[in-house]
């Protein structure tokens, strides 16, 4: 488990998942340039007090995952 995490403002291309975050609590993912060509965009995964916002996600099947977490903020993606 982590607490705290930011990923913000990177580029990310060629990848089967862009972020895949798991086990988080207060996460933030905002600013990035995502691009690949498989699974998903943005995964998150148990993970509650989650903010992701302001990303360009492209050539995914799914762009944004949340799954089993709680007060996730999606926004402006």
């Amino acid at each position: 488990n982590s607490d705290g995490v930011d990923i913000s403002d990177n580029t990310i291309s060629s990848v089967e998942d862009g972020v895949n975050a798991g086990a988080v609590e207060d996460l933030t993912i905002t600013g990035n340039d995502i691009d690949g060509n498989s699974d998903n965009g943005i995964h998150v995964l148990l993970s509650d007090f989650a903010l992701v916002e302001d990303n360009t996600i492209d050539n995914f099947a799914t762009g944004i995952f949340i799954e089993d977490s709680d007060f996730v903020d999606v926004l402006g993606n």
